[in-house]
């Protein structure tokens, strides 16, 4: 009974680390993006917002509010799309269009972005293997439940038996 108290908790704590990776998956194609259209002369900050439209699934909505109320105070759009995502990475790539969109260029506000390429692919790697033996060692206590189950059953049955 109490575990089939706590199983909602559980689905809900599942959904809540899966879209979070969803999410951080899809900032990494942000910052994909960006260093793709740095190097574009003609690129704005709009233009990258579109772009991060285009790509996107979970930030789909509150992106497409921020280029519509782009014209009117971009600074004070990109700072409502900024709170409205709690993630440190989105919110620094939205600082750094605020950057891009008062006085510097694009291209020396992202300059971070290549240069902690390189660290951030390393960290992934090593994230990935963590989750990978975190998994193994999991799939590993669940294959035990079975063979424990007919233990106890059978223990169960001889004991009603005699």
């Amino acid at each position: 009974g109490i575990i089939c108290y706590h199983i909602p908790n559980f689905i809900m704590q599942f959904k809540k680390k899966s879209v979070n990776e969803f999410l951080d998956k899809e900032i990494d194609n942000f910052n994909i993006i960006i260093l793709m259209l740095i190097n574009y002369e003609r690129t704005t900050v709009e233009f990258i917002l579109e772009y991060m439209e285009k790509f996107s699934v979970i930030c789909n909505d509150r992106i497409q509010k921020c280029i519509l109320n782009f014209q009117k105070d971009k600074i004070a759009a990109l700072n409502e799309l900024s709170d409205s995502i709690s993630n440190k990475n989105f919110k620094r790539i939205i600082r750094n269009l605020i950057l891009a969109s008062r006085n510097i260029s694009i291209k020396e506000a992202f300059e971070f972005l290549e240069t902690d390429r390189s660290f951030i692919k390393e960290n992934k790697i090593i994230a990935s293997e963590n989750e990978i033996i975190k998994k193994v060692n999991l799939a590993q206590t669940l294959s035990f439940i079975p063979y424990y189950t007919i233990i106890i059953l059978y223990f169960l049955l001889q004991a009603n038996n005699n």
